[in-house]
C-alpha cells in the first residue's frame, strides 16, 4: 500500500497537496487539485475505470499502468486518466471535492462532477510548431456532416510527421489530425472556427507526447506560404 504524504505544491490556491509514490516506477504523483468535471465533456477523457474498492492508489496504478501522465478520483469509486487536462475543466474549491474513496474512508474520492487530480510530472503533450515543411495553424472545428478538410489519409499509429507526410504525398498542403487517430486534408485552411488551442487536448495515438485535435476539433498544418 502506498503512503500518503503532504508536501506543499502552489496550484491555483496555493493549497497543501497530497504526494504519492507510484509502487511502479517509484514516480511521484503530485495532487493539482479538486476540478469540475461532466459525464459529457471529460476533464480527464482518455480511460476510465469504476470500483467498489477505488482508492487514490489504484487509480494511480490504473493511469500508471496505462502510461498517462494525469489520473483523477470521482464520485467514491471511478478513476478517469488522461496525458493532458480537456479544456473544459475548471479549477474548484478543494471543499467540492468530499465524498470518501469507496476503498478508503481516510481518502477523498472527488464527488458527482467533481474530480481530484493527481499528475506524474511527465510533461504535457504539445502540438509541434513545425513538422518538415508544414506550420503549426491552430486548432479548428470540425464537423462529421460537413468536414473542414474533406480528404481523410490511412495513417497507423497516427503522429503529426506521418499526417502532414501523408497529406504531402497526396498532393495536399494542409493537414489536420482529430481525435487522436484521424490524418484530413485540403488544399486550404478551415473555414470553420478557429478554437483556442488548449480546445485540441487529445495526444496522439502514435506518439503521446504529441497532440492530434480532439473529438470534432482538428490540429492543423499548413506548407501554404501565409
Amino acid at each position: 500500500m502506498l503512503c500518503v504524504l503532504i508536501a506543499s505544491l502552489t496550484i491555483a490556491s496555493a493549497a497543501m497537496a497530497a504526494v504519492l509514490p507510484s509502487q511502479r516506477d517509484s514516480v511521484i504523483w503530485v495532487a493539482q487539485g479538486c476540478y469540475t468535471d461532466t459525464s459529457t465533456s471529460r476533464t480527464l477523457a482518455s480511460s476510465s475505470a469504476a470500483s467498489t474498492n477505488m482508492t487514490i492508489e489504484n487509480c494511480i496504478k490504473v493511469c500508471s499502468d496505462g502510461g498517462y501522465n494525469l489520473a483523477g478520483v470521482e464520485f467514491a469509486d471511478e478513476c478517469y486518466c488522461d496525458y493532458t487536462f480537456q479544456s473544459t475543466g475548471i479549477i474548484a474549491h478543494s471543499q467540492d471535492c468530499n465524498l470518501p474513496c469507496s476503498g478508503n474512508k481516510n481518502e477523498k474520492c472527488g464527488a458527482g462532477n467533481y474530480i481530484d487530480v493527481y499528475w506524474n510530472g511527465h510533461p504535457f503533450p504539445v502540438a509541434p510548431p513545425t513538422a518538415g515543411t508544414y506550420t503549426y495553424q491552430g486548432c479548428y472545428a470540425d464537423n462529421v456532416n460537413g468536414r473542414a478538410l474533406p480528404h481523410q489519409q490511412a495513417v497507423a499509429n497516427a503522429t503529426v510527421d506521418k499526417c502532414t507526410a501523408a497529406c504531402k504525398d497526396a498532393g495536399y498542403n494542409v493537414a489536420g489530425l482529430e481525435a487522436g487517430r484521424e490524418c484530413w486534408c485540403n488544399l486550404q485552411l478551415p473555414s470553420t472556427p478557429k478554437l483556442n488551442d488548449n480546445a485540441c487536448a487529445t495526444a496522439c495515438t502514435g506518439n503521446t507526447n504529441q497532440l492530434c485535435g480532439g473529438t470534432s476539433k482538428l490540429t492543423v498544418y499548413s506548407a501554404i506560404v501565409l
